[in-house]
């Protein structure tokens, strides 16, 4: 059945931290939360158990640098009812803290979940009820919801498993961080709301200030990875500078990035799980627009008298659990493979060249960088490349 982009509802996974994190900065521009204020001052009925001295804010979990393990099982909710009522969960669902606060990257659905529930206390309504009244309404976006309605759910896709096998709508307990389902055409008005900085025609979502900090840089381990904003990643186009999201949910996938200096934006969804062209995808439509932008040439730098053997070694993503039986999973995960050459190392066998310092590498004929954290007992604590 050919997809409508004004009827069509595609579910939109992890894209659903962009409508959570702009929710939650209407609610610090109303003065009613703060970024860098301990969440557990937010927390009613119980507290985040403290192993670390720095406590965990709003800003940590809307940049995925809470510090909270992985957790998979027990995430799928029975009915809508019980997806609904996430907030009252979520105490037996949050994962342990294994990295201090504001220290490492590691993506959280239930970071982002814990956002939501605040988010839908300190709204006084429903989390769901208040993103339609804050957000949906506002910007006429009539095909969309946390929520939909018998209505919506009859022109909601149907997707698929890889073998390609339908796969039965699902309800998730992180339901601020992945439940959201919208068309084309709805994607397009949040997106030209984010691009004017919070405005769209008459109304204002949020003031210029805390729109603009959506697209900053909140959170890097070195000044030359792109690293996160607040609910975007960032993105990096030779010259150009982007911020935006994939979306990965059983049964569907997505993209959106947006390039806020040129006033740009793209959204694209698709009834199959993991799409591996989104990459590629965008540096193609960046190159059409902007051809000039990708050629740009990458500056020289000064390379390394010596590279850090330390980094050598096999890594792994860090999303994975690391104190329940949960981490027996990490063992079918992919390694990459880090080795150390005179000009800089091989990751998996990409040439990586040294630079001035003996933990960061540039790619050979590219802009992207590699770094590698050290913790304070000179242990490499992670690897990151963008």
């Amino acid at each position: 059945i050919p997809a409508d982009p004004d009827k069509t509802l595609f579910r939109i996974g992890d894209i659903s931290k962009l409508l959570t994190a702009t929710a939650v900065l209407q609610l610090v521009e109303g003065g009613r939360l703060e970024l860098d204020r301990d969440v557990n001052d937010y927390l009613r009925t119980w507290q985040l158990s403290p192993p670390f001295e720095k406590p965990v804010t709003l800003r940590h979990l809307l940049t995925h640098t809470a510090g909270f393990d992985e957790r998979w099982t027990q995430m799928g909710a029975l009915t809508s009812a019980d997806e609904r009522g996430f907030a009252r969960k979520i105490s037996l669902l949050i994962p342990a803290r294994v990295f201090p606060p504001g220290e490492v990257y590691s993506r959280s659905n239930m970071g982002y979940t814990l956002a939501g529930a605040i988010a839908e206390r300190y709204s006084r309504q429903p989390f769901s009820r208040a993103i339609q009244k804050k957000l949906l309404t506002p910007l006429d976006m009539k095909s969309s919801g946390f929520v939909l309605t018998a209505e919506q759910l009859s022109r909601l896709a149907q997707g698929y498993d890889p073998q390609g096998q339908p796969i039965p709508y699902r309800y998730y307990y992180d339901l601020p961080a992945v439940g959201f389902s919208s068309t084309a055409a709805d994607m397009a008005k949040f997106m030209i709301a984010q691009l004017q900085y919070g405005k769209y025609g008459r109304k204002y979502l949020l003031n210029e200030r805390y729109s603009r900090g959506l697209f900053a840089r909140q959170f890097t381990p070195h000044p030359r990875i792109i690293g996160t904003a607040l609910g975007y990643d960032g993105l990096r186009f030779g010259s150009l500078r982007g911020v935006g999201q994939n979306g990965d949910i059983d049964g569907f996938s997505s993209f959106l990035f947006l390039i806020p200096e040129k006033n740009f934006g793209f959204f694209i969804a698709a009834t199959g799980e993991k799409l591996d062209f989104r990459d590629e995808m965008a540096d193609a439509l960046v190159a059409r627009f902007w051809p000039g932008a990708l050629s740009t040439d990458v500056p020289t730098v000064n390379v390394a008298a010596t590279v850090d053997t330390d980094v050598a070694g096999y890594y792994r993503h860090n999303r994975i659990a690391h104190s329940t039986a949960e981490k027996a999973f990490s063992l079918l995960r992919e390694q990459m493979k880090v080795e150390v050459i005179p000009e800089g190392v091989l990751l998996d066998g990409v040439k990586w060249m040294a630079t001035e310092e003996p933990l960061l590498f540039k790619k050979e004929n590219g802009g992207d960088y590699l770094f590698f954290q050290k913790n304070q007992e000179g242990q490499v604590l992670s690897m990151t490349v963008k």
